[in-house]
């Protein structure tokens, strides 16, 4: 019985070791935890067989007499041991997925009320919920310069004028001009009005392409967003440009001022106190970003920008601000 509690505390020691070092940021996916497992499990039946065979060996010559081991394979230890093991490593909730590594699924953790403690949502809950309502935003205009759109059928006052300004000025298009002429068969005037028509045509192709662009560079900049934001709420950390890129989009979509992400439980405005990003925190906070919201750690985010610099000036007066108003 002592071998078997001094092997039980080895496991409990790997265990641990394991979830103090390589689990300790990210916890171990479903498929590392079973492949650890069985890896386990095979070097618990070598060990544990191994002692049930020196076990029987002892008593044997303590009792003068050669027992017969029937079972030299101790099968049910292993996989007591194995799975002791299984359920001390510290694993991921069963719901997410990875990919290449990284959590797939992201979470919107609550921003924690006066007196309350950091506790993230649910994720899948979280994710629903963020989902809808970055669906709903999405149907809606977006701060950015209005580009207005004129159908080509029937063309703009603003178009005429400017196909007039145009064909007085010094930007007339010559070879418009030479066709519009040419089609006229000489006759100035009808000339003029054939390029008027056509210069507003073009004019109004003009406008629809670039109106058709912007919403392309829209939808293309929404949609690197979006995965931006479920990156840093599944957890993983931004490189500083994408930090920086999500904090100017808050000018934009100014829900994005106060993320959080899910296990270290930081802001955007922790993340551009740590980075350095005294531009894009002052950007936030314009938003409404919280200044006083704890991370996972309890810790505001002007405790995490560097001493005697200009950031954590701003962050701290933000917090104390922050704190007379609430």
């Amino acid at each position: 019985m002592l071998d078997y509690l001094v092997y039980g505390a080895v496991i409990w020691v790997l265990a641990t070791l394991l979830n103090k070092t390589v689990f300790s940021v990210q916890p171990a996916t479903n498929v590392t935890a079973w492949v650890l497992a069985i890896v386990v499990f095979f070097v618990n039946l070598f060990a544990l067989s191994a002692l049930k065979y020196f076990r029987f060996h002892a008593v044997s010559e303590s009792l003068g007499v050669t027992l017969q081991n029937r079972n030299p394979l101790d099968i049910a230890g292993a996989f007591a041991f194995t799975f002791a093991f299984f359920a001390l490593l510290r694993k991921a909730p069963k719901h997410l997925s990875t990919r290449n590594g990284n959590v797939s699924e992201s979470t919107l953790p609550p921003i924690p009320t006066k007196g309350s403690s950091f506790s993230p949502l649910p994720i899948e809950s979280s994710v629903r919920e963020h989902t809808m309502q970055s669906s709903l935003t999405s149907r809606v205009p977006v701060a950015v310069e209005p580009v207005e759109t004129v159908s080509t059928a029937e063309p703009g006052e603003e178009l005429w004028a400017q196909a007039l300004t145009e064909f007085e000025g010094s930007d007339r298009r010559p070879g418009l001009w030479a066709k519009s002429f040419a089609e006229a068969q000489g006759n100035e005037n009808l000339a003029k009005v054939k390029y008027l028509e056509q210069r507003v045509r073009q004019l109004g192709q003009e406008m629809s392409l670039a109106a058709s662009n912007a919403q392309r560079v829209e939808e293309s900049e929404r949609e690197k967003v979006e995965k931006l934001t479920h990156r840093f709420l599944s957890g993983n950390r931004l490189e500083s440009d994408e930090v920086a890129h999500l904090a100017r989009y808050s000018a934009v979509d100014k829900s994005l001022s106060n993320l959080r992400e899910g296990l270290r439980g930081e802001t955007l405005l922790h993340c551009c106190a740590r980075l350095e990003l005294a531009e894009e925190a002052e950007i936030l906070l314009r938003q409404g970003a919280n200044s006083k919201a704890p991370d996972g750690s309890g810790r505001a985010p002007w405790a995490l920008a560097p001493t005697g610099t200009g950031l954590r000036t701003t962050l701290y007066s933000a917090y104390l601000s922050n704190m007379g108003s609430g």
